[in-house]
């Protein structure tokens, strides 16, 4: 809660103390020898030769001062939103003035002066906006200002936000803890998993699915008699070397335009990913091979 008082109230409490101050009697000074001041200044004012101020000197006496300038077509000067203008200023339009204004009144109108100090005239205001001190208007400057940077903060609010800012926000508030160790296992014992025997390259793409496949197929062979190949039946060949020529002639076949067994197309497109193949593929293109690709 503020404690100030109106302006025009402590002007006139002001007032009032200092007449009761010139006034009281027995003062103690050289001069005033036992009077008051008003007794003291009155004997001197009826003795001493007293020099006026001229008009101008008045017009700077507790006088704001600002720059400003002049209107480009009429001449007219903007203060605080108050507006002043006379005949004369029309020849001036344009120009760059001091102007001297009384602060607690604007619109009692302003005196007009050259940058180098020379008077041009005075000026009535002609515009005239609520506020008619200065303080009224520094306040209201000051509320134009707080509104402009409010609206701004809440348009700043309103926009979206972007994906970086977005990200930033989420790295910002995420807590920054050490991860927890790993326990450590104290007793070790293997586990075996159950194989699935795989008859073709294309039920295991990994090379080491692959090879255990292969293995697996040639250790089933090995304990059971293979019955033997219907003619015209495909076999995956046990030889590195036999299944990339294999692999070869399947591709030489299709681009020959003749069709595949489902076997065959089967291991051949499983073949394609496997390491044998792009290692001996690789090599086959290096020596010149041109059986395919």
């Amino acid at each position: 809660m503020s404690r100030a008082i109106p302006l025009s109230e402590f002007v006139e409490v002001l007032a009032e103390k200092m007449e009761e101050h010139n006034a009281r009697p027995d003062r103690r000074s050289d001069t005033a020898k036992g009077r008051s001041f008003d007794e003291t200044f009155a004997e001197s004012y009826a003795t001493a030769p007293i020099l006026k101020a001229t008009e101008e000197q008045r017009n700077l006496w507790l006088m704001g001062q600002a720059t400003g300038k002049l209107h480009k077509r009429n001449g007219s000067l903007t203060f605080h939103e108050n507006v002043y203008h006379c005949a004369w200023m029309s020849q001036e339009a344009g120009k760059q003035v001091v102007f001297r204004f009384d602060p607690e009144d604007l619109h009692s109108g302003v005196h007009v002066y050259q940058p180098t100090g020379e008077h041009l005239g005075f000026a009535e205001c002609l515009k005239k906006v609520d506020f008619f001190n200065l303080e009224g208007a520094r306040t209201r400057e000051k509320q134009k200002r707080d509104i402009a940077k409010a609206e701004k903060k809440l348009a700043s609010l309103h926009a979206p936000i972007s994906p970086k800012q977005l990200a930033a926000d989420m790295n910002a508030g995420r807590e920054t803890t050490d991860p927890t160790p790993l326990a450590e296992a104290k007793v070790v014992s293997l586990v075996f998993a159950n194989r699935v025997p795989a008859t073709s390259f294309k039920s295991h793409r990994t090379s080491d699915a692959a090879q255990e496949a292969l293995i697996l197929e040639l250790n089933t062979g090995k304990a059971k008699p293979k019955a033997r190949p219907r003619p015209g039946e495909f076999k995956v060949p046990k030889d590195p070397e036999q299944r990339f020529q294999d692999a070869l002639d399947l591709m030489e076949r299709q681009r020959a335009g003749k069709p595949l067994g489902v076997k065959e197309a089967s291991w051949l497109e499983g073949y394609f990913d496997h390491p044998e193949f792009e290692a001996r593929f690789e090599i086959h293109k290096s020596l010149g091979g041109n059986n395919a690709g």
